[in-house]
């Protein structure tokens, strides 16, 4: 049995060797023949040994794909996310949020400010209680994105 490959999928399959084509050579001691990377994404292409050929989905490999995917799209909205407080944008990704923990952890009391670069790159001086509270919304955001639906 031989499986025509065209442009690196397994199009077609023959009995004989094929004299045009690219092939793979499969033992015919097998009652079925699975390849992946048909033409059809995320399909198997199921040969047997009288030739005869079937597709099937391959859920578990469209899922997995599906979750790459997606945490791919989740990575890159975390980084990019802003959230809004009190008129003031700011950037919301995880290396923000990080960087909010530092003057909470060190402001005092509720007069004392540190400096903070908004989104749109102008400062201001923010008190410890804003600080949470920006981070608070922050939190929220992430965790909305974080579960895929």
């Amino acid at each position: 049995m031989y499986l025509i490959e065209t442009d690196g999928y397994i199009t077609g399959y023959s009995s004989s060797e094929p004299t045009n084509e690219k092939f793979h050579e499969v033992a015919d001691d097998s009652e079925f023949y699975t390849f992946f990377e048909t033409y059809k994404p995320f399909t198997k292409i199921k040969v047997n040994v009288n030739g005869v050929m079937s597709y099937e989905e391959d859920s578990d490999r469209k899922e997995l794909q599906e979750r790459i995917q997606f945490k791919e799209e989740r990575e890159i909205a975390v980084g990019t996310s802003t959230v809004e407080y009190d008129g003031m944008v700011f950037d919301s990704g995880e290396v923000s949020q990080n960087r909010m923990l530092r003057p909470i952890a060190v402001l005092q009391n509720d007069t004392d400010t540190q400096m903070w670069v908004l989104h749109d790159n102008s400062v201001v001086y923010l008190k410890k209680y804003q600080f949470l509270a920006v981070l608070e919304l922050a939190g929220l955001q992430q965790s909305s994105l974080w579960v895929q639906p």
